[in-house]
């Protein structure tokens, strides 16, 4: 807040100058420097006694926000691809939209024709238009907190409804197969594809072990690092913010102790190019007659295998780095235990001496 001198024709004014949020000012000019002052003191009893009176005098835009947004919250406090993304998201599908309008300006049904705008016109998926929703959300969440408006004006918006999504993994011959042509076609990248399939680690965190993480003696590896794709900066932290450990299986325990003995980095698998790994996946399924997949799906074949062979949700969860065990859910479908024999109790049918038998059903007599 000041106030400031500026030359008239006929002499000079003053322009008083006052803060009222961290992207918006409001101003005004007087002849005499006494009436900047007086307004200039009513303006700091508008704010003192109600924070929002004078951010409605000139209203935030989206636009604004966003910029006071990505500064002040997501730089601060997300990962760097992350922080890209939405900056990607702000520019192609939101500030289009809304950049000019005024956070008071947004309201449900003006949301939900974006929402509609984005999944037709612009032919977006709607797990995609979910995510451009959840952003603005967020924004606005955050607006709230910070003051700027009352309430969130677009928070009984709902999203679209999202098809679960089918996950594929290899069967244990497929994965015997792929790694035995792996040894013999490509022997420095074959350590790679065990310690995915047998850990279920992200291709980053593969990327960022360290030497330092693996503990031969007591057979297990400390996840606590992740490579940044985007940045390309391995980080001292992983996706989910929290360490954990993971025991290391006979296969992979003989390949690290023999990894360890003529290491020349200080990461596992510094030689491996993880660029390139879809295409090294391809390269050696298509020799040993396996289905292509992804990179991230060896760790799909991880959890799915892990589940078949009748480990526990749990265990699973803590291992693969899920912070709730919700996101682990979508393996139980392949435990043994899960669903069988639940069906037991509706039984229509008795088959008995290889014949089969309809029961009769108890029929209640109306009262």
């Amino acid at each position: 807040m000041s106030i400031h001198k500026y030359k008239l024709k006929d002499g000079f004014g003053y322009k008083a100058v006052v803060q009222v949020s961290p992207t918006k000012q409001i101003s005004k000019k007087f002849h005499r420097h006494y009436d900047a002052e007086v307004w200039e003191q009513e303006q700091k009893a508008k704010l003192r006694n109600d924070p929002m009176a004078l951010i409605n005098e000139k209203r935030m835009t989206i636009a604004e926000l966003s910029d006071y947004w990505m500064e002040h919250y997501a730089k601060v406090h997300k990962e760097g691809s992350s922080v890209a993304r939405d900056k990607q998201i702000l520019k192609n599908q939101v500030l289009p939209f809304f950049g000019t309008k005024a956070l008071s300006d947004l309201t449900p049904r003006v949301t939900e024709l974006w929402l509609e705008t984005l999944k037709q016109d612009r032919r977006l998926a709607p797990k995609t238009c979910n995510n451009c929703l959840t952003l603005i959300r967020k924004m606005l969440n955050d607006a709230v907190r910070w003051q700027f408006i009352r309430f969130n004006p677009i928070s009984a918006v709902r999203p679209f409804k999202v098809e679960q999504q089918d996950f594929d993994f290899w069967s244990r011959d497929e994965c015997e197969r792929f790694l035995y042509h792996a040894a013999t076609m490509l022997p420095n990248a074959m350590p790679v594809f065990v310690a995915a399939l047998t850990t279920g680690m992200r291709r980053g965190e593969l990327e960022a072990l360290k030497w330092d993480a693996i503990d031969l003696d007591r057979r297990q590896l400390t996840v606590k690092r992740t490579f940044c794709d985007r940045t390309k900066v391995v980080k001292e932290t992983t996706k989910s913010k929290m360490i954990r450990r993971i025991p290391i299986n006979p296969t992979l325990f003989s390949i690290l102790a023999e990894m360890k003995l003529r290491k020349t980095s200080d990461f596992v698998f510094r030689g491996f190019g993880f660029h390139n790994a879809g295409n090294v996946i391809k390269k050696i399924a298509t020799v040993a007659d396996v289905r292509t997949i992804r990179f991230h799906d060896l760790r799909h074949t991880f959890a799915s295998q892990f589940m078949m062979a009748g480990g526990k949700i749990y265990d699973l969860q803590k291992i693969l780095g899920h912070s709730t065990v919700q996101m682990t859910e979508k393996y139980s479908h392949l435990s043994p235990e899960h669903l069988a024999g639940k069906t037991d109790i509706i039984n229509f049918v008795s088959i008995r001496d290889n014949q089969r038998k309809v029961v009769n059903l108890p029929i209640r007599s109306a009262n």
